[in-house]
């Protein structure tokens, strides 16, 4: 069965996941407040100790070189050979910003990052793994 919703409205019922997998897709969210009504309905689709992973842009991913900010964690992507040219991203700026976010409702964060090597570009991403209050 095919469910479509977004991330501040999850088709589904509360408690029903042991695992929630959100893999680059929050970062498209247009403000701080998003982000947080995000987190939110991760944890209420989440059973009580629910594993959410959460894969997301760090800050120094090649797509935000020359991106320009506009203010509330806000980047607009400037690369013309990008799909997301001039599209507006999220970023969590460092571990503590992302830490402030989950934790209302998520405990024993591990934040970390990863960088793909992608011939001449790094795809650096934040990787998250908490388990939900």
């Amino acid at each position: 069965e095919l469910k479509v919703g977004d991330n501040q409205r999850l088709p589904f019922a509360d408690c029903i996941f042991d695992i929630l997998l959100s893999t680059h897709v929050i970062h498209y969210l247009d403000s701080a407040a998003s982000i947080a009504e995000a987190l939110s309905e991760y944890a209420r689709v989440l059973k009580p100790g629910g594993r959410l992973i959460m894969q997301t842009g760090h800050p120094e991913n090649w797509l935000l070189q020359g991106a320009q900010p506009l203010g509330g964690h806000l980047f607009r992507v400037k690369n013309q050979q990008d799909f997301r040219d001039e599209e507006a991203l999220f970023v969590f700026e460092n571990r503590e910003m992302i830490e402030e976010y989950l934790e209302p409702h998520f405990r024993e964060l591990q934040v970390g990052f990863n960088c793909q090597e992608f011939f001449t570009k790094c795809l650096k991403h934040w990787v998250v793994s908490a388990l939900r209050r």
